[in-house]
């Protein structure tokens, strides 16, 4: 793809994302007695690392029928509810995270529950 440069007039050929291709199903076939322990003192004490950024209001992990997963990161939240709405009308499955919550949302599971009381 050639784009032109808007200062300079050039052409530049853009640059187009690399395909790391997801591996899931490798990780999943190998049985747990495999894995090494891991403590849950430790677990706690490494959640620091992996908090959502304070400039983002959430992020949103959509997997695809094939098992594909994108991650999208929202800094606003009508961006972030536009997202939501669209994978629901795709019945797509997806896992949302803010602050203080992770919920993982099934469309198909959400949508075909009795209401039976």
């Amino acid at each position: 793809m050639m784009t032109i440069h808007a200062t300079n007039g050039y052409q530049i050929m853009a640059k187009q994302k690399r395909y790391f291709p997801n591996k899931w199903k490798q990780f999943s076939d190998i049985p747990s007695d495999k894995y090494e322990p891991f403590p849950f003192d430790l677990l706690m004490d490494m959640k620091d690392m992996w908090e959502l950024k304070r400039t983002h209001i959430c992020v949103v992990r959509e997997e695809s029928e094939e098992g594909q997963i994108k991650e999208h990161a929202y800094q606003r939240v009508h961006a972030a509810k536009k997202k939501v709405s669209q994978l629901m009308r795709d019945s797509k499955q997806f896992t949302v995270l803010t602050y203080d919550a992770m919920h993982h949302i099934n469309p198909k599971e959400f949508f075909n529950q009795s209401t039976e009381v």
